[in-house]
């Protein structure tokens, strides 16, 4: 399946196609996605799990504590990856327990409060990454893996 959506341009008389790399979270491979999609997904898994509707952390105009926080995606997918990052909202989604007064996890508040999450999220990361070469090897190898 094609990560891109094909269209068509016209520019006088010619006609271009061009690809665009899908960024719907539910269809796009992790490795394209970006601070919109990671909203979009934060966006629809509050909606899901909490039945309310997703804001961004903080206090202040809107507008700047969604900048704010597109800032704080941006940096943690810089730093550790777009597949980590999204196990960390996973896994702070998971754990987190409603309150009256904060009915759903933000970003803004999964970093600023639940950041101890990430290196746990990266060794279990590491683990399945382990396992999967061990499994390859014998594969390759062609050795009873029923032992394992």
């Amino acid at each position: 399946q094609s990560h891109y959506k094909q269209f068509t341009t016209q520019k006088g008389n010619d006609t271009m196609v061009k690809a665009k790399i899908d960024r719907n979270y539910k269809t796009a491979d992790i490795s394209n996605w970006n601070v919109r999609t990671f909203h979009d997904y934060l966006t629809d898994r509050t909606k899901e799990k909490y039945g309310v509707t997703y804001q961004p952390f903080g206090q202040g105009a809107i507008s700047n504590r969604w900048r704010t926080e597109q800032g704080q995606i941006k940096n943690a997918a810089a730093k550790y990856g777009n597949v980590i990052v999204k196990a960390f909202i996973d896994e702070c989604i998971r754990t987190y327990t409603p309150k009256a007064q904060y009915p759903f996890i933000s970003f803004g508040y999964m970093i600023a409060y639940k950041v101890d999450e990430f290196p746990r999220v990266e060794a279990a990361a590491a683990r399945v990454a382990e396992r999967l070469s061990i499994a390859a090897k014998a594969h390759e190898e062609e050795v009873d893996t029923d032992w394992f």
